[in-house]
């Protein structure tokens, strides 16, 4: 499990608790991920703020990063040309 420096789990306490007041915008950001997975990124970006700039705040990208759903790719098995569908298997 990787360690997190002590500004970042601050900065995470103050997302929580700011998303537990307000209902708009906990309902805005936390959808296509569960609630885990959000502050799972969250305290991920923010550790990498803070090794690159000193500071742990996320920007509005980073935070709209977060919170699109994540879409998993099937594997083609099938391709369809002119000539018909062929199996990839």
């Amino acid at each position: 499990m990787k360690k997190f420096e002590t500004e970042v789990l601050v900065y995470l306490n103050q997302v929580k608790s700011f998303l537990e007041k307000n209902e708009q915008a906990r309902d805005y950001f936390i959808q296509g991920v569960t609630v885990d997975e959000f502050y799972e990124q969250v305290k991920i970006f923010s550790q990498q703020n803070l090794e690159k700039n000193g500071q742990p705040e996320l920007s509005v990208e980073q935070f709209e990063e977060i919170r699109k759903p994540k879409i998993k790719k099937e594997p083609q098995t099938f391709i369809y040309t002119e000539f018909g569908g062929y199996s990839l298997n």
